[in-house]
Parts: structure tokens; sequence; C-alpha cells
């Protein structure tokens, strides 16, 4: 265990290497912008996991045999893997998952443009040369710590 934790040592180099600290800016802007997003694909995703077990557990039962089984095959349909262990066989859930796609691939769409947006801007930032990382994760601090204040401020007049 303790030797499994030397790895951490590495993150010394997080200290000196204006690239890592920048491509850590890049998660952290990319954080705040998926939060929504990532929270509406858990709901979808639980949704269609229910609406496929009710949907497909008549027609296979070994298969769709609970709602774990429901939510990997919604997970791995809905990422476009799709493995071919598990498929809808009744119309109803054919159309249902077909439907399905739509809604969860744009919802996967939003989040990788959410996180590309973040690269963007913190990429003009790495262009430039007398760029401070530490400074702009002040920065971006600061910005969030308005916007939860005027989120506070928002639900107190409700």
């Amino acid at each position: 265990m303790i030797r499994a934790l030397r790895i951490l040592r590495l993150l010394k180099f997080f200290r000196y290497s204006k690239t890592l600290q920048l491509t850590a800016l890049k998660f952290y802007r990319a954080y705040h912008n998926m939060k929504g997003i990532a929270f509406s694909l858990g709901v979808f995703w639980l949704f269609f996991s229910v609406l496929t077990l009710s949907l497909e557990h008549p027609e296979q039962p070994e298969e769709f045999s609970s709602l774990l089984d429901a939510a990997w095959f919604t997970i791995v349909t809905a990422t476009t893997v799709g493995y071919g262990d598990m498929y809808p066989t009744g119309l109803w859930g054919k159309l249902f998952v077909g439907l399905m796609l739509v809604p969860v691939i744009s919802m996967m769409g939003m989040a990788f443009s959410a996180f590309a947006n973040a690269c963007d801007t913190v990429q003009e930032l790495e262009d430039a040369p007398d760029v401070d990382p530490i400074q702009e994760w002040r920065k971006e601090q600061a910005r969030f710590r308005v916007r939860r204040q005027a989120d506070r401020d928002y639900h107190m007049q409700e």
C-alpha cells in the first residue's frame, strides 16, 4: 500500500510545470460547466433504464432480470459501444431504444462540447508566454464564488 502511494510523489511535478497546471485548469473549468449536464444525463439514464426494464422484462426475463441489467444495457447502447450481449426483441423495446438514443447521444455531445470549450479558453491562455497559471486558478475560484453567491441570492428570493 505504501509503495503504491509513492506514486503520489509525482504530483511534485505539478508545482513546476506550467503545462500541467493549465491542463488541470481545463478540467476545473469544464467541471463547472458539466455539473448540470452530468446530472441531466444521470436522470435520463435512470429513466431510460427503468423503461427498458419494464418493456423488455416480459419478453426476456433472463436477460433483463434487474434494474442493474437494464442500466448496463442502456449505458452500453447509449455510448454506442454495443457489445451485443443484450438487445431488445419486442416491438416496443426496439422502438423505445431507437428513440432513446437521440436525447442521450445529444446530452453526451453537449458534455464533450462543454469540455472542448473549456479547453479552448485555456488554450488561449497557454499560448500567451507571460501567463501565470496560479493566478488564473485564483481568478477562476473568484468567479466560482461570485456564481455561488448569485445562486444563493436567487434562492433566498423564493
